[in-house]
């Protein structure tokens, strides 16, 4: 399965630095973390929250994105970030967003839009819905191959092993629980846990606004949706040499959380209530501090997102000519 090499900059690495520590080994990247817009101008980050969950009492969460000149650090508080209010949905998201004005003409990543995510129509097609057999592929960390000058992030790739019909046993916050997620069969895993999982439409899937099956011109869809979040994976313990020596072989199960959890938990009083004070306070923000060099950039960006009047786009020119 090919898959566009621009998949690759939907995704960050997530995890925490300790400058105490040797040089050598500051930097540990426990996961991955993905983009997608809180606001219109602003960017949120998803992730898996045991990956912020890793990090030490006393450390903050540390971000890796690409730059277009190249590899850039960022660090939050764990009270940045918001998780699932439902402890059994491993998910977490940014609430200090990034805004694509100060910071996305230079940020090297795209988003995944809420328009490209897998709907309940596709889940329960009546026909042709999505189920076990479907492709599936995963931008995210390869733990062994981090990056020193830019994120060099892969695509995995797998098939669902079966959909969500009872809950599945894992290990969450340090105990054994039952979680909603789908399983899903993938050749690799490593630094997976908060990636997105992108499903791959073909010749098995009609269009699901087609009321006809027997209408050819509504089917195959050829395109890619968000199908949801990667929890983590599962192991086997199994002997190794004598004694009490155990290693962890992986099965090549991953878990991943149904996409409509990362809805919920964008619908939460916390996130709504950041997204509703974005958006009274930036397009006056946009204007007081576009630079010179992105004026124009800026204008377009107002009236691309914000639909703004002429009047609005005029005045940031205008707060620049004076």
């Amino acid at each position: 399965m090919r898959v566009g090499d621009g998949m690759l900059k939907s995704v960050c690495f997530i995890g925490w630095h300790n400058p105490a520590e040797d040089p050598s080994v500051w930097d540990h990247v426990e996961g991955t973390g993905w983009f997608t817009p809180l606001t219109p101008w602003h960017w949120t980050i998803v992730t898996a929250r045991h990956v912020l969950d890793q990090v030490p009492v006393g450390s903050k969460v540390r971000v890796w994105v690409n730059l277009t000149t190249g590899l850039w650090p960022i660090d939050y508080e764990k009270d940045d970030w918001e998780s699932h209010s439902d402890r059994t949905v491993d998910l977490a998201l940014l609430l200090k967003a990034i805004s694509v004005v100060k910071d996305r003409l230079d940020l090297d990543h795209v988003c995944l839009m809420k328009d490209g995510w897998v709907s309940e129509l596709q889940l329960n097609h009546p026909h042709h819905p999505i189920g076990i057999g479907d492709r599936v592929y995963f931008p995210g960390l390869f733990a062994h191959h981090f990056g020193k000058e830019r994120l060099q992030p892969i695509i995995r790739q797998g098939i669902v092993a079966s959909m969500n019909r009872e809950p599945i046993l894992t290990e969450l916050d340090g105990q054994s629980t039952e979680i909603d997620a789908y399983l899903v069969e993938v050749h690799s895993i490593g630094g997976l846990s908060g990636s997105p999982v992108i499903m791959r439409f073909g010749f098995d899937h009609l269009n699901p606004e087609a009321d006809d099956p027997s209408d050819t011109s509504n089917w195959p869809i050829f395109s890619d949706a968000l199908f949801g979040v990667v929890h983590g994976h599962y192991d086997l313990t199994v002997p190794s040499g004598g004694g009490n020596q155990f290693d962890r072989l992986n099965t090549g199960i991953c878990m991943v959380v149904p996409i409509k959890y990362v809805t919920e938990l964008l619908n939460q009083t916390k996130v709504l209530a950041t997204k509703e004070e974005l958006e009274k306070s930036e397009p006056q923000r946009l204007v007081k501090e576009a630079s010179p060099d992105s004026v124009s950039a800026t204008a377009d960006l107002l009236k691309e997102v914000l639909e703004v009047s002429k009047d609005d786009i005029d005045e940031v020119h205008k707060s620049h000519d004076q």
